[in-house]
């Protein structure tokens, strides 16, 4: 292929593939809930894309062509053994010991948040532990 074919080529499948880019890293952020991991998978669509151009039968059929082979990218980055390692998030992380132990709800404190609540109607439903029922 000589260097004008192959900027030719370049520019076509700028044009092809360009204004799909946007709608590819949107479906690629929907898949792994993650921007750094959907850019790095819609730009590995987008050279393996390059590469499987010539399979490409219809040019209209590009953008499902093209977002087939990314929602295939963001199964296989889903696959990995890194993707599949647990990630809190921030809500599900352990507290810190300090405010660990402020949390902590004793017998004493129960009953204590139970007296309170008669007025309103205490919500227990184990008369033989709550003293408001007594």
């Amino acid at each position: 292929m000589s260097a004008e074919a192959g900027r030719s080529a370049e520019v076509e499948f700028e044009a092809l593939i360009g204004p799909l880019v946007e709608p590819a890293l949107r479906l690629a952020f929907s898949i792994l809930g993650n921007r750094p991991d959907a850019e790095d998978a819609t730009q590995d669509a987008i050279t393996q894309a390059w590469r499987k151009l010539p399979q490409l039968r219809d040019q209209a059929q590009a953008r499902p062509w093209f977002l087939s082979i990314v929602a295939n990218r963001c199964r296989n980055v889903r696959r990995t053994r890194w993707f599949s390692t647990l990630r809190f998030p921030e809500i599900l992380r352990p507290l810190p010991q300090s405010d660990a132990a402020n949390e902590r709800i004793t017998s004493s404190r129960a009953s204590d948040v139970c007296r309170s609540e008669t007025a309103r109607s205490c919500s227990c439903t184990s008369t033989s532990t709550c003293l408001s029922r007594r």
